[in-house]
């Protein structure tokens, strides 16, 4: 025990004086660099929208399935679902299903009218399902892979023929409408330094974490563990060129959606 926790303080103070000396961390990244980043779109054959994405050591894979409704009361047409491939938390897969229900049904991003075949009585439910696939679940890999899922999603083309029947033509397909395009940046606190995308190993040691969302029209959500006003106000002033960041790769792949 006493080796353990002389090694667990040596890591502390070798991280700090990297991140609060040398301004720079122990993988090689600045401090507010993120580790690298690859978005795959259309990955999955099965589904109508997908997208994979590679943060770093985690893997993040979503997939959207659309079924056609008939006999509509009240019916949710947008249900998001995150799940860990190698571990069956079923707290920490709540949690994130509900972070991300939060993030993408408060904006909304989808506007689930485009959703009606015909008005009241038949519509498409799109089924929006995240999965880990690394232990070290990364939320911001989560929210990428799901925007970059849904902005890949395409609808088949309904017909109605002329005994009044609504036919599925996969022929012609018609990408979803987002009004916009959620993401999420978490920040670390190392001794009152923030650093972006932490690693495991940073997440042991760091005193506070931070959670910046972006919603439509500018807007943003901010949610962790710091109470420091300093803190929280260095993260906001960091936010907007990570965005940019993610945003501009984002585009790249998913230019043509």
């Amino acid at each position: 025990m006493v080796v353990v926790q002389m090694l667990s303080q040596f890591t502390r103070e070798f991280w700090t004086k990297c991140v609060k000396e040398d301004k720079h961390r122990p993988d090689g990244r600045a401090l507010l660099e993120y580790r690298n980043i690859g978005l795959n779109i259309g990955t999955l054959s099965h589904c109508d929208g997908s997208a994979v994405v590679k943060l770093g050591s985690s893997i993040a894979v979503c997939g959207v399935k659309s079924e056609l409704l008939t006999s509509i009361q009240q019916v949710d047409k947008l249900k998001m679902t995150v799940f860990t491939a190698y571990h069956h938390d079923h707290t920490t897969d709540s949690l994130c299903t509900e972070r991300l229900n939060a993030l993408f049904k408060q904006s909304p991003v989808v506007d689930t009218d485009q959703l009606w075949v015909i008005p009241d009585k038949m519509c498409w439910i799109l089924y929006v399902d995240c999965i880990s696939l690394t232990p070290s679940m990364s939320f911001d890999a989560c929210i990428l892979a799901t925007t970059a899922a849904l902005r890949n999603a395409q609808l088949p083309t309904i017909k109605v023929n002329s005994d009044g029947v609504p036919e599925v033509t996969n022929r012609s397909k018609t990408y979803l409408s987002l009004s916009s395009f959620p993401l999420s940046v978490t920040m670390a606190v190392i001794d009152h330094i923030i650093i972006v995308d932490p690693s495991q190993e940073e997440l042991k040691i760091c005193s506070d974490t931070v959670c910046i969302k972006s919603f439509p029209l500018g807007s943003i959500s901010i949610e962790g563990t710091s109470s420091d006003n300093d803190d929280i106000e260095k993260c906001m002033q960091a936010a907007p060129k990570l965005f940019l960041t993610l945003k501009a790769l984002l585009n790249s792949v998913c230019g043509h959606c």
